[in-house]
């Protein structure tokens, strides 16, 4: 029998928590001021974290930032428009946060933030809704790129949305049930987003954040993917660790949760991507410039299944895939230790 102190864990194969050596925001205009965060070597080779969501955002702990060596990576977060601590945030002014919120404004302001930040390039590391936003980054700028590195693959498509909205319930009924308590009883599964949208986007914001808060607490399950053991085990940690959590900070979870929620549903409604956008003559032009291109998969996700990592894969020959057979959604050990020796590789990327 597997004892839970005997497990692997996520501390165990990343990276040591490390503070931020500079922080501040950056003025990308249309009313948003982005969070920046920069972490590790100051004169280290620069690498971009493009967090998924949308609205994920990013904190010194996660495992984003930790999977990289603070000793030799100059490490760059970025807080999307409407959420993190970029300004304005989707629960505090839901109006300005949406204002001039799409994806081709998110991929622009990593252009910006590049060129306010003085660097040449950067290698560009993404995942799930991260991984969208930095194949469709390197469709429009490949000349700023060094190396791709994304995992958790999302293309942002309407045939993906379909799945996240209406069938990926089929796996998680009981947690489904509580997002539907928050919509009208007459909500059918196939008209679910439309519903959705209008809550956040409705004149009642309490109804707007408990809808938006459902959303996220529904994604928050269906991301796992572990065992009874490592279920129990997680569970413990936790326990302890909300234990321990001051009531600000479980106030910035329970933004992050809302933000996450809102603004998936805004981007689903609103800003779907053309069905293989990342197959067009001008994306593979664009990415065949790139040479250092990874993707890597967990077998058993849920959320963005593997048959997109595929086709990403076949539109882009020369990158390489990886699936990670023991992981869903959220990192497991064994895919962090995956996504860890792909950024190591990028010790031996030499620079144009």
């Amino acid at each position: 029998m597997i004892s839970i102190k005997n497990i692997l864990t996520l501390q165990d194969v990343l990276f040591p928590v490390t503070k931020p050596w500079k922080t501040e925001h950056i003025d990308v205009g249309d009313g948003h001021s982005l969070y920046v965060q920069q972490f590790g070597n100051r004169n280290g080779v620069p690498v971009l974290i493009v967090h998924g969501g949308p609205g994920g955002g990013i904190k010194a702990e996660s495992g984003s930032v930790r999977q990289h060596d603070p000793s030799y990576f100059r490490i760059i977060a970025v807080d999307q428009r409407g959420c993190g601590a970029s300004i304005p945030h989707v629960a505090d002014d839901r109006k300005k946060a949406f204002y001039k919120n799409t994806p081709d404004k998110l991929v622009s302001d990593f252009e910006m933030i590049r060129q306010a930040l003085d660097l040449r390039h950067w290698h560009v590391c993404g995942y799930s809704w991260g991984s969208c936003l930095s194949v469709y980054y390197a469709s429009f700028y490949p000349q700023s790129i060094r190396s791709l590195t994304v995992g958790g693959i999302w293309m942002h498509t309407p045939q993906e949305i379909d799945w996240y909205i209406n069938r990926m319930g089929l796996f998680f009924p009981e947690a489904e049930a509580e997002l539907l308590k928050t919509l009208p009883r007459s909500t059918k599964r196939f008209d679910r987003l439309e519903k959705l949208y209008k809550a956040i986007m409705g004149k009642d914001q309490k109804i707007a954040l408990q809808v938006a808060e459902a959303q996220g607490q529904f994604e928050n399950v269906a991301v796992h993917f572990i065992s009874d053991t490592e279920q129990k085990a997680e569970q413990q940690t936790e326990q302890r660790k909300k234990k321990k959590k001051s009531s600000a900070e479980k106030r910035h979870e329970k933004l992050d949760t809302i933000a996450r929620g809102a603004l998936e549903i805004y981007f689903m409604r609103k800003y779907p991507l053309p069905t293989e956008w990342y197959k067009s003559k001008d994306t593979k032009r664009a990415l065949k410039q790139i040479k250092d291109f990874v993707i890597i998969q967990g077998r058993y996700d849920i959320v963005c299944p593997p048959t997109m990592a595929y086709e990403l894969h076949n539109a882009h020959p020369h990158s390489k895939c990886t699936f990670v057979h023991y992981a869903g959604h959220r990192a497991t050990p064994e895919f962090m230790q995956t996504m860890i020796k792909a950024h190591e590789r990028l010790k031996r990327v030499k620079s144009e």
